[in-house]
């Protein structure tokens, strides 16, 4: 039986392979259960599983996705090959020749000798084919444990969890692991004082191997850590425009509005930098990144703690403490005092002497749950407030005054002005900057966003215009349309800008690109 999650009041479930929320549906909910009954009643390890595999990976100019590719491992060549692909359907599609035909072109691409099609989360009904050595299909009457498959396939299982054994302090702080930390793991900062990096690589070890889950669920000051769902690598941009990647502790929690999300630690070195033309001058100091991945907005770091400049020895402790600094992209920054007066607000047990105080961690010992969870539960507290504060800053929906045009009586296709918005958490709009003109919106867009960003073109299509059109590129390429008229929007999906301009899409807009506003992210955002 699958867990249940939710936000602002959309069910999710959790994709055991890729550790994220996907929200709930017909196919999403087969598809959770069918990699569940893997796992659980034919032992295949999560971690051969990938769901929603990107099949570009492989053949670059595939832009399609397969539901569940299952890998062995050539030990020869030493890498991972695809062994068996699965598409998923929802509960009232049936399972034709078009369906298999699909799971076959991912094949083509794949190379696997075992594709299977299914609408139940009951594998029993699920029609596998395996490929006999003279090239034909062959329907199995039994659904394969990955055991056959790896003794048809001659391939390995290659066990490469990320979880690491935990060490002793003394092995921890010994100076050749130390100098390892520094100069091959970068997770400690060339320049972070010797007094502190014993600390780091002992909470680094903590983060990386002390069980945990026998403690939780645990609550503190309105928010809940509910499961650990252990190590996964990941990268994450931040509102400086960098980018995080890293081995992430990852967590479920419930916020103090209520939702579900997922949050992540990881420690990581800064590189030290001069005169950079970007990041100017920086020193090379050990930072703990705290990153949130909503199910249903863009994964993101919301807090990079220092521990250079945050972390205090006080006798036998560190006391950690933060000034509230928060950095917000394209829109600048934040005040420090608006982030305290928010902390004050929704966790003021945080603050002390105009500080936010995170807790202590021991000095010269090893760290345990009981050590670190009071200085966990007031991170994740202090992120989620500082959440809020950062999307109470981002500028994230613009909207067309529809009065504006009116007021202009159409007598240009492209309006000339806007009213910029943003919208919170709780899908409150509220207006942020009256006139905003249409070159300086594409100025935005050209600088790039955090974020990927709706524009939503609001207008009668009885004026020849789009309405509530939305375009998001990435590496020049559509990756989402959004428009209430859906005809079309199937083929848009991963074509050019070229090609796009040369769509029904925009000949229905009298052949004007301009009113379908589209956004460049030139980072991985998506």
């Amino acid at each position: 039986m699958l867990k249940k999650y939710y936000r602002l009041g959309k069910q999710a479930l959790f994709d055991q392979s890729r550790k994220i929320f996907v929200l709930d549906g017909p196919e999403e909910r087969v598809r959770q259960e069918f990699v569940q009954n893997l796992v659980e009643k034919y032992d295949y390890p999560i971690q051969v599983i990938s769901t929603e595999y990107p099949l570009y990976h492989i053949d670059p100019r595939s832009r399609r996705r397969a539901d569940i590719v299952v890998w062995g491992y050539d030990a020869e060549e030493e890498q991972g090959r695809p062994v068996f692909v699965i598409e998923i359907k929802a509960p009232d599609v049936p399972l034709t020749d078009e369906v298999k035909e699909q799971v076959l072109d991912y094949q083509k691409i794949l190379s696997c000798k075992f594709v299977a099609i299914c609408n139940s989360c009951d594998l029993f009904n699920a029609k596998v084919y395996h490929m006999s050595n003279d090239g034909n299909w062959m329907l199995l009457e039994e659904f394969p444990t990955y055991e056959q498959i790896l003794n048809e396939t001659e391939l390995e299982f290659l066990d490469d969890s990320v979880w690491a054994e935990r060490m002793s302090y003394m092995e921890v702080t010994n100076p050749q692991y130390l100098e390892s930390l520094i100069f091959e793991e970068c997770i400690l900062g060339l320049e972070t004082p010797k007094v502190m990096q014993g600390l780091i690589a002992e909470f680094n070890n903590f983060l990386l191997s002390e069980p945990i889950a026998p403690y939780l669920p645990i609550s503190y000051g309105g928010l809940t850590i509910k499961e650990d769902i252990g190590i996964s690598h990941r990268n994450y941009g931040n509102a400086a425009g960098s980018s995080v990647r890293a081995f992430f502790r990852s967590f479920v929690i419930q916020d103090i509005d209520g939702n579900d999300q997922i949050y992540r630690l990881a420690i990581k070195a800064e590189q030290k930098t001069q005169n950079h033309p970007k990041w100017g001058n920086r020193k090379a100091t050990t930072t703990l990144f705290l990153a949130i991945d909503d199910f249903d907005l863009a994964p993101h770091t919301t807090l990079g703690l220092c521990f250079d400049t945050s972390a205090k020895i006080n006798d036998d402790v560190f006391v950690i403490t933060h000034s509230g600094r928060m950095a917000a992209g394209k829109g600048g920054s934040v005040k420090n005092q608006v982030v305290i007066d928010n902390v004050k607000k929704y966790a003021p047990f945080l603050i002390c002497d105009k500080l936010v105080h995170l807790g202590m961690l021991p000095v010269g010992r090893t760290i345990s749950w009981n050590d670190a969870k009071d200085f966990l539960l007031k991170l994740f507290v202090y992120g989620n407030v500082r959440d809020k504060v950062r999307m109470m800053h981002k500028e994230e929906v613009f909207i067309i005054d529809k009065d504006l045009l009116k007021k202009e009586k159409m007598k240009k296709v492209v309006p000339t002005e806007f009213s910029k918005t943003y919208m919170d958490r709780e899908n409150r709009i509220f207006i942020k900057q009256e006139g905003i003109t249409f070159e300086e919106l594409k100025n935005m867009v050209a600088m790039g966003q955090r974020y990927p960003v709706r524009i939503l073109l609001k207008e009668n299509r009885d004026e020849g215009l789009l309405t509530e059109c939305a375009v998001v590129w990435v590496s020049n390429r559509i990756i989402m349309v959004v428009l209430n008229d859906p005809d079309n929007i199937e083929e848009l999906i991963g074509c050019s800008q070229e090609e796009f301009k040369k769509s029904a899409l925009v000949s229905d807009a009298g052949g004007n690109i301009e009113f379908a506003v589209y956004l460049e992210i030139t980072k991985n955002e998506y």
